[in-house]
């Protein structure tokens, strides 16, 4: 299963450009979906933090 996050304004439209979509890479899947909700807004939390290399929503 492919797991990602969105990342955006507050009220901003789906598909516009003040929003992102970051695609969790993983090497095993979540044990259930609280675990998999949790990993995934930690990790939009570090995207924001500039904490992950490579993602960055500076120019959102």
């Amino acid at each position: 299963m492919t797991w990602a996050v969105r990342v955006c304004r507050p009220g901003a439209i789906s598909g516009s450009t003040a929003s992102r979509v970051f695609r969790l890479v993983l090497p095993a899947t979540f044990a259930d979906f609280g675990v998999a909700k949790r990993s995934a807004s930690q990790y939009g939390a570090d995207i924001i933090d500039g904490k992950i290399e490579g993602a960055t929503v500076q120019d959102l």
